[in-house]
């Protein structure tokens, strides 16, 4: 067993270190942005023989038919009154919509519908060029005005998400039909990165103009290879390729998206041809697939990281407001058992509190690096003042990774003599009630970024929201992440993440678990099938062979 774990883990490994530089802050050499200059995933994405006997071919299909675990329900994300999750929606949003940029398989910010980009000397201003042959799926003709309507209203209409996402902007306004200006408040170095997000789908004005939020739910304009063409709640939801699409007619001219929450049953029609995706499978049912199946799987580094976080929280009483303990907990863990337990070797350990494929990230060996240590772990307990009288509380939402995590973290903690260890595993609303009550010792907990940026971790570090400083050094930490988001040279905008993270470790604030792999599952006929960082994936690339 160990030998199968180590192997797994070194290509793990090696896949990560092929791995995606982050995103730049300007373009001097565009590249092409031809949608269809794609490649295949993986060599067994597009692989076509079975058990040595050919695949018979399917060379004259145009549609698809895609198995996701949550039926998408939110496609208009500027207004906060609709709910979006990429997660769940994107396979509807990113085959619709656009954005200026497209960040690829490897995590790097494309030319899209922008050719070109560049920054102003003080990095307040950023000027993007757009194509201009370029329409809605109404036929209307986009231009600037609709890229600048789109992110102002995220700005005065999602101020939530424009926060998390559109980081410092201030304003847009187009200058021409084809080119539009983004003024910051302040510098922020990953601001192209913002232009692959959710936040800024390109939106048709005048469509929204006259049938505002909730019918451009109901009847989403984009412009993308796609367009709705109907849905059936908890059914399917049929999406139709445009014959007028700027990038040329797509090869998969019908997309069928059928929410299956069982595992089982998602295997069983793949492996009888009645789907043909599995939109993030189950990694041990993948494993299970047999050599003439005629499904396929790969996986690749996503934008995904599981967490655990202290609560340290100024003038607190809970037991793991002792930093002594909070150390013994880090240094008692094994990453690798929980990748194992959670995501079956599907991913790699966590050196910091991001994906290493995260513009921003420290450079390696800036920041210290906790491993499993079990007698480092047994002489900061003794050192801590905890009697184990009161259980320390992993908080954790039921039912999920999570939840498996915090049981062996249970394990790992009887090992150094920590027995009253609880696992409160509960639903997302109780989860944040514990939170903001601060009714918690730590917190295990799964999130991603559609900014692949380090400054995702602003949500960690920043006093911000109900819950209110929740460590000792707060305000130094807060600060900090303000001087980073204004700094404009790559290198020291690391180095003050090197501080920060430095300061979570030797504080025992918290620390990275691992990053789990997107996984697909999909028919060996399919090609040209991806998946960037943040498991969002256009139809319009795929083909049939």
């Amino acid at each position: 067993m160990m030998k199968k774990k180590l192997v797994a883990l070194a290509l793990s490994v090696l896949m990560v270190l092929s791995v995606f530089a982050g995103c730049g802050s300007g373009a001097t050499e565009p590249i092409s942005a031809d949608p269809n200059n794609t490649k295949p995933a993986s060599d067994g994405a597009s692989s076509a023989e079975t058990g040595g006997q050919a695949l018979p071919s399917s060379a004259d299909r145009t549609d698809v038919v895609i198995a996701v675990a949550q039926e998408p329900t939110g496609f208009f994300c500027q207004d906060k009154d609709i709910t979006t999750n990429q997660a769940k929606d994107s396979p509807v949003l990113f085959n619709i919509y656009e954005n200026l940029v497209w960040l690829d398989e490897n995590g790097v910010c494309q030319p899209w519908v922008a050719t070109e980009w560049s920054m102003s000397e003080d990095g307040l201003t950023y000027d993007f060029t757009i194509r201009d042959d370029v329409t809605f799926s109404n036929g209307d003709k986009l231009t600037a005005e609709d890229v600048a309507f789109t992110a102002n209203l995220c700005l005065e209409k999602n101020p939530t998400l424009a926060g998390n996402l559109l980081i410092n902007l201030e304003k847009a306004e187009a200058l021409d039909d084809t080119h539009v200006r983004f003024t910051l408040k302040a510098p922020f170095g990953a601001f192209v990165t913002e232009m692959s997000t959710r936040a800024v789908f390109l939106i048709n004005k005048r469509y929204y103009e006259e049938v505002g939020p909730a019918g451009y739910n109901e009847n989403p304009v984009g412009t993308g290879a796609y367009t709705l063409e109907s849905r059936v709640s908890g059914q399917e939801i049929v999406l139709k390729a445009r014959d007028d699409y700027w990038g040329g007619k797509p090869a998969i001219e019908t997309i069928t998206i059928r929410p299956i929450s069982n595992v089982a049953t998602q295997f069983i029609s793949l492996k009888t041809g009645d789907i043909d995706v599995i939109n993030i499978a189950d990694v041990a049912s993948c494993k299970e697939l047999a050599p003439d199946d005629i499904a396929t799987w790969f996986s690749a580094p996503s934008a995904a990281r599981m967490v655990m976080t202290f609560n340290d929280t100024p003038g607190g009483s809970r037991p793991c407001n002792d930093k002594n303990l909070r150390l013994a907990i880090m240094n008692a863990i094994n990453k690798d058992d929980i990748l194992y337990a959670c995501a079956d070797g599907e991913g790699y350990p966590l050196d910091i509190e991001a994906p290493s494929g995260y513009s921003g990230c420290p450079d390696a060996g800036s920041v210290p690096v906790i491993t499993q240590d079990i007698e480092k772990a047994k002489e900061y307990l003794a050192a801590s003042s905890y009697n184990g009288a009161e259980p320390i509380k992993i908080l954790c939402l039921a039912g999920t990774a999570q939840e498996t995590a915090a049981q062996v973290i249970q394990g790992a903690l009887y090992e150094i003599g920590l027995t009253n260890v609880e696992v409160v595993a509960t639903d997302t609303g109780n989860f944040y009630a514990a939170q903001t009550s601060g009714d918690y010792d730590f917190t295990i907990a799964v999130t991603s970024s559609s900014l692949n940026d380090i400054s995702s971790l602003n949500t960690q570090y920043k006093t911000q929201g109900t819950m209110g400083p929740r460590y000792t050094r707060a305000e130094e930490l807060h600060q900090l992440c303000l001087d980073a988001d204004v700094e404009t040279d790559p290198q020291v905008r690391k180095d003050i993440w090197a501080k920060i993270l430095t300061i979570s470790i030797e504080e025992g604030y918290g620390m990275g678990l691992y990053s789990a792999n997107s996984v697909m599952a999909l028919n060996k006929n399919l090609e040209g099938v991806t998946l960037n960082p943040n498991n969002a994936w256009r139809v319009m690339s795929w083909s049939w062979k």
